[in-house]
């Protein structure tokens, strides 16, 4: 019996102890001293209008021997807010009563959706956070572009503009699945201007139909993934292409086109390239197809087969260009240059293919790739002049080749930064390609891709 009786006391005593434990932690007060917070101030990363951000974490500490009761945690701008923040599974803009144990730590969830909005802005709120010591504040900032979307119909593949348009950078651009101008149509677009694309998506320029890009040196014109968030804003593959197809026309000026799976797609098209940039592709930079191209000041880096590949023959000429291929993230040997017409249908003469003044190099021994093999009974003019050309495995190959004249072989041009992150091609102050172009392509194009004049000896390459 008293055994019994001790058993009974031993259990009551350790449940009053487990009891006071439990309520001693279940007995908020309202706290005293400020929180400890992971932030101070979060960037978001660029938004476009009508468009949900990831969502970003804040981390609230209580480093009290008591739990505590946050009175609130709300915005400053309220209901109006573009941002939305969720505690312990309550949405916001206001929310009150916020228990936290001691020792412990909560999420505040935040998220942005930008409702219609004049102009591209900054936007930025607070979130305060209330406790007996005051009022703690926490920034929030982020920049908003307003967007238009080009969005096909339910079971459609493509959006079609049957107009001449024209874009200005007023306004973000925004392409899913595909958009295509049609019907003899012009697509111009000012200098300044974003066009996004979702992935998988593309731009293409019909037959008969024509783009212009107006960007200038100070001002140019973007074309990339919509995706902000670091590494997928400058990976490869995030898109697909901008495609001219066959009898279309296009002139192309101080242009970036980064992050997609070939950066531009010449099919029997007409077209003209100036200050053209091209990173990141994970096929091609340029791949042209029996077309007229006309190239100056155009820089080409990190594609997973060939920054400029040739085929089917055309017309083609380029002065004062970088055509680089540094790409390591394909099982391909990475050209700077491919010209071919091997085992391809429909093959066409390949009536000119002149380069001036450029520079080929890449991480392969050898840069370029010209095909021997294609159909005897084709023309098949190439012609290298004054260009810095990398080629270490049986250089005399090119040497004896008299397609090849003046040029300089295996010699490191000294770029800044080769990197798909950075893609800064332009000359370090010791770079061997200083000094080496000719002057009668220099002439022709008498500025750098920079836009400062050419001096006489130039810089072979786009800078």
């Amino acid at each position: 019996m008293k055994f019994d009786f001790y058993c009974k006391n031993l259990l009551f005593i350790v449940f009053l102890f487990f009891l006071k434990g439990c309520r001693e932690d279940l007995d908020f007060t309202i706290a005293n001293n400020k929180l400890k917070l992971s932030n101070d101030t979060i960037f978001f990363d660029t938004i476009l209008t009508n468009t949900k951000s990831q969502v970003y974490r804040l981390k609230l500490y209580n480093l009290e021997k008591e739990a505590i009761e946050i009175p609130s945690i709300s915005l400053t701008n309220g209901a109006s807010s573009f941002f939305n923040i969720y505690v312990n599974g309550k949405k916001g803009p206001f929310v009150t009563n916020t228990p936290l144990r001691k020792n412990d730590s909560l999420y505040v969830l935040i998220e942005l959706l930008p409702k219609v909005i004049s102009n591209n802005l900054v936007y930025s709120d607070d979130i305060l956070i209330e406790t007996k010591s005051g009022i703690q504040k926490v920034h929030l900032k982020s920049f908003v572009e307003k967007a238009v979307y080009f969005n096909p119909l339910l079971n459609e593949t493509e959006y079609i503009i049957e107009n001449n348009t024209v874009w200005d950078n007023s306004l973000v651009y925004h392409i899913n699945k595909s958009l295509k101008i049609a019907n003899n149509s012009t697509l111009t677009i000012e200098a300044g201007t974003k066009v996004y694309f979702n992935k998988n998506s593309e731009l293409i320029i019909s037959e008969g139909s024509s783009l212009f890009v107006n960007g200038t040196v100070a001002d140019k014109v973007n074309f990339r993934t919509n995706v902000h968030t670091y590494p997928l804003d400058v990976l490869y593959d995030q898109w697909n292409t901008i495609k001219l197809e066959k009898g279309s026309v296009g002139v192309i000026k101080n242009a970036i086109i980064k992050g997609g799976k070939n950066g531009l797609i010449i099919d029997e098209a007409n077209v003209k390239l100036e200050n053209v940039q091209i990173y990141n592709q994970s096929f091609n930079g340029i791949l042209a197809s029996n077309s007229i191209i006309e190239g100056k000041n155009v820089v080409i880096n990190n594609c997973g087969n060939t920054s400029l590949k040739i085929e089917r023959g055309g017309s083609y000429e380029f002065y004062h260009c970088t055509f680089a291929n540094y790409s390591n993230f394909s099982n391909v040997e990475p050209l700077a240059l491919s010209i071919t017409n091997k085992g391809i249908p429909d093959n066409k003469p390949l009536t000119r293919c002149f380069f001036g003044n450029c520079i080929f190099t890449g991480l392969s021994n050898n840069s370029i790739q010209i095909d021997k093999n294609f159909d005897s009974n084709l023309e098949f003019t190439y012609f290298f002049d004054n260009n810095l050309i990398k080629f270490k495995d049986n250089t005399l190959e090119l040497i004896n080749n008299p397609n090849f004249s003046l040029s300089i072989f295996n010699q490191d041009p000294g770029f800044i930064d080769v990197s798909f992150k950075v893609n800064n091609l332009s000359l370090n102050a010791s770079s061997f390609p200083r000094g080496k172009g000719l002057k009668v392509y220099s002439d022709l194009v008498n500025k750098n891709i920079v836009g400062t004049e050419r001096i006489h000896p130039s810089n072979l390459g786009a800078y």
